[in-house]
């Protein structure tokens, strides 16, 4: 009985593989209804991969499912949290992806405050994560650029924080 379970989940987990896989291969093709119903099917098979749920909240942005893409990234970024609060080593870079990309549908958006706020945050990571290695420095620049993105919408350029500035420019 043992085994037949665990035979069992290890299908289950092979199963949300290769609906991620199918998934992929849509999102290449530009199909992304067909990719958005495999990704949805590989995160509801495995919620533990947040690869899976990561996928599936990009593809609802890009379909402009703004709701269903914020409860996602929500769930990501409850998620990521707590694992970059245990290893930040190991996760606080997938935090800061998540706050970038929320960021970025918030401003899709018009959300700008809290856009504003997510990339803030993931300015913070990503900028301590280019200090100790310059080859973060291009996430670094992609999220300081839709900051920037924020403050030109909202017509705010002589209130960019000093966290944006600061480092930005080498000696």
């Amino acid at each position: 009985y043992d085994q037949a379970l665990e035979r069992q989940e290890k299908e289950v987990h092979e199963l949300a593989a290769n609906h991620f896989n199918r998934g992929k291969i849509h999102d290449l093709l530009f199909n992304l209804g067909q990719a958005l119903h495999h990704y949805e099917k590989a995160s509801r098979y495995a919620p533990e991969d947040l690869t899976y749920l990561n996928a599936y909240a990009a593809t609802l942005t890009r379909q402009n499912e703004f709701t269903k893409a914020e409860h996602a990234y929500t769930n990501l970024l409850t998620v990521r949290r707590m694992l970059a609060k245990a290893n930040p080593s190991a996760h606080e870079a997938d935090l800061a992806m998540n706050l970038h990309n929320v960021g970025a549908l918030y401003r899709l958006t018009e959300r700008f405050s809290e856009s504003e706020k997510a990339l803030l945050e993931a300015i913070t990571i990503r900028r301590r994560l280019a200090q100790a290695d310059p080859a973060w420095e291009p996430d670094l620049a992609f999220t300081l650029n839709n900051l920037a993105g924020v403050y030109a919408v909202t017509r705010r350029f002589t209130e960019v924080p000093p966290i944006v500035w600061t480092g930005f420019l080498r000696q």
